[in-house]
């Protein structure tokens, strides 16, 4: 247990989370939008580490485990790419999920100190620019679900 605490254990897809969309379209269902960004994003992350991880065991590249455990989300898009891992398209697309979770999430680097107005802008993206960009984030997860597999 205590090797789980300390971030020891790489779990298979599956013990991850059985259903990667659920949560996304839980919160996107309650209009939670930084939780549905942040749940995909996060997704992003996840499988791409075990991607680009799998790649540098492929290519006996061991060494660098430290360094893909530190990489950003962005670094771990833009190295799929660079990797032509995915495709220019899921490259856009991770980049502008990434980007609309990083408007949501760092809310306070953008001058408003009040909370309630950080609170209001969290919860009033339109949905109708949210659910499109979520289902691409779908989209995309379903790509690296895929590639790791």
């Amino acid at each position: 247990m205590d090797d789980v605490k300390r971030g020891k254990i790489e779990l298979p897809s599956s013990a991850f989370v059985l259903n990667p969309y659920k949560e996304i379209d839980d919160a996107a269902s309650n209009g939670n939008w930084t939780s549905a960004f942040a749940t995909a994003v996060t997704f992003f992350e996840y499988y791409g580490r075990r991607i680009i991880r799998k790649r540098g065991e492929s290519l006996q590249m061991r060494q660098l485990d430290d360094d893909i455990s530190r990489m950003t989300v962005a670094s771990i898009i833009f190295t799929l790419r660079v990797l032509n891992i995915i495709d220019e398209t899921t490259y856009k697309d991770m980049k502008e999920v990434n980007t609309q979770r990083n408007n949501l999430i760092h809310l306070d680097k953008q001058g408003d100190p009040s909370e309630t107005t950080k609170l209001v802008k969290r919860y009033s993206l339109q949905e109708s620019r949210a659910k499109p960009l979520l289902q691409k984030a779908k989209e995309c997860i379903q790509k690296l679900v895929a590639i790791v597999q």
